[in-house]
């Protein structure tokens, strides 16, 4: 059984200290990512220890809201705050390189910005877990849905691999073979030489 992950909540004005306590206890700065859903936007930070102990943070956050940028502690972060910064539409401030929105190119400005359509919020349970506050000190335990919350996936295929094979050439699907696999197919010179002879 996987492990709950825990995540720490955390407000803007402390995310700087945040950083810089986890560098002095040799924290690296693993990653960070934003999620959307209908119902909420949030940013979660995780920093990860040599002997692979995990700190993550949870920052509520909303489009065209500033966050202070953790690059001046940690560099890196200066990337995830750019990709966070155009897909997103969250301002970073005092970010350490700024690509000034040329980080991606996209259809659209902030294609991330809106919940994708259909989808739901979180599940109830997630959904109280992250409203109801942490004791000072104490993780926010936010727990994978139940798999009946989860929608049904849709099949990805339009046709059964077997009818696609089918609609293949025969000359592309041995182009489709690797050098080493193709060459099984074929008797070795010496072993053509014998079945000549008998």
């Amino acid at each position: 059984m996987a492990e709950a992950q825990v995540f720490f909540p955390a407000e803007k004005r402390e995310l700087i200290e945040i950083a810089q306590r986890n560098k002095a206890m040799a924290y690296r700065f693993c990653q960070m990512h934003c999620v959307k859903t209908a119902a909420e936007m949030f940013i979660i930070y995780t920093f990860e220890k040599q002997d692979l102990s995990i700190e993550q943070y949870r920052l509520p956050i909303a489009t065209d809201e500033a966050a202070p940028s953790i690059s001046g502690v940690f560099l890196p972060a200066a990337l995830y705050e750019n990709e966070i910064a155009e897909l997103y539409g969250v301002n970073f401030t005092g970010m350490a390189i700024d690509f000034g929105g040329t980080l991606y190119e996209t259809a659209k400005p902030r294609a991330f910005a809106e919940a994708a359509p259909g989808k739901k919020g979180p599940a109830p349970k997630a959904a109280a877990a992250a409203k109801k506050p942490a004791a000072e000190g104490q993780p926010l335990d936010l727990k994978k849905p139940a798999e009946a919350d989860k929608p049904a996936v849709a099949a990805e295929v339009d046709k059964p691999a077997a009818e696609a094979e089918v609609d293949k050439p025969a000359v592309a699907a041995e182009a489709d073979k690797p050098a080493a696999e193709a060459e099984v197919d074929k008797p070795a010179p010496e072993e053509r030489e014998r079945e000549e002879e008998n």
